[in-house]
């Protein structure tokens, strides 16, 4: 029998320490890629629990939201809708998580909160309102996270750069060159708070470097796997999510850039009779309290134009017949 060989271009590891001496003593002439998302999500690693931690925090201390809720629950009023919107807005904007390395959950959620208050100041502006001014001493807490905010944002945009610099390269000594003098002159104009992690880059940068770019040497060689990563975690997310197992490797099924997540029904049911006992009646009222379409469509809004939508609730407190407003404690 003919025994073909097939040529090894390269390799594109995680940078496992076992991985690389196995690639280092058995295969030292092959092109050793390692993977962007891999070193991002590490080097941005202090970064991103420090920005978890302001997550938490502010979270924590926007408390009280629940009461104002119970208040305007069963106002037909439009000043009680408005209210309700912005309750809803802050609950939403609280509930997205971020997709690290790049999109810090944290900063974000600051930014969003901020643009909150500042509705509401503007709002409140048009017209006083006790519910409304109770969310915006809600949103005290950003005055007590400010210094950490920036902190974060500052040294947010050092793993930016340093992604930017991944996406444009075209030689790689130069890429090279340039990625660690980039990460050497961090500590250099960093701020005293910020100098640790400044030298923690540097150190990680150094020690990727040198197989960042290989794959401009051989254009057969993947530089990444960032979004397929992205990707599959957001797949075991929602499954854990569902079924509560903690165990989803088993459940997924990968051929190339393809992913696919099994799904099965129980096994020894007679799901024809099942469906056959269900009251359509009642069902469709649960589905209808299910979908909440209208309450998910503005959450839709919220989470992709929230400048908007907030502009919307202005123009809608300010439209109001002030004289009838003057009437109920909004």
């Amino acid at each position: 029998m003919l025994a073909l060989k097939v040529p090894l271009l390269g390799v594109i590891s995680d940078k496992q320490e076992s991985i690389c001496l196995a690639i280092e003593q058995r295969l030292p002439e092959v092109p050793h890629q390692l993977c962007h998302y891999h070193y991002l999500r590490d080097v941005a690693q202090p970064i991103s629990d420090a920005d978890r931690s302001l997550k938490k925090q502010l979270k924590q201390r926007v408390r009280g939201l629940r009461q104002v809720e119970i208040k305007v629950a069963k106002e037909t009023s439009v000043a009680g809708q408005v209210v309700r919107d912005y309750c809803l807005t802050l609950r939403t904007v609280m509930r997205e998580e971020g997709k690290y390395p790049l999109d810090p959950a944290g900063i974000s959620l600051y930014d969003k909160l901020a643009a909150i208050a500042a509705s509401l100041r503007r709002a409140l502006e048009q017209h006083p309102s006790a519910k409304l001014q109770r969310l915006l001493t809600l949103l005290g807490v950003l005055g007590r996270c400010e210094t950490e905010y920036a902190r974060l944002v500052e040294a947010w945009s050092w793993i930016h750069q340093l992604a930017h610099l991944l996406a444009h390269a075209s030689d790689r000594a130069e890429a090279t060159t340039e990625i660690l003098s980039y990460a050497t002159g961090l500590k250099e104009g960093a701020s005293e708070n910020l100098r640790e992690i400044a030298q923690y880059v540097e150190k990680l940068t150094q020690a990727f470097a040198p197989y960042l770019f290989a794959y401009l040497d051989q254009p057969l060689l993947p530089r990444t796997n960032n979004e397929l990563e992205l990707f599959i975690g957001q797949l075991k997310k929602s499954r854990r999510q569902v079924t509560g197992r903690k165990n989803v490797s088993a459940y997924l099924l990968r051929e190339g850039r393809a992913v696919a997540l099994l799904f099965g029904l129980p096994a020894g049911e007679n799901w024809l009779d099942c469906f056959a006992k269900v009251e359509m009646a009642r069902f469709g009222e649960r589905l209808a309290e299910l979908r909440r379409t209208e309450e998910r469509s503005k959450c839709w809004q919220i989470r992709r134009r929230l400048q908007g939508f907030l502009s919307g609730l202005e123009q809608l407190w300010q439209a109001q017949n002030e004289p009838q407003l003057c009437g109920c404690n909004t």
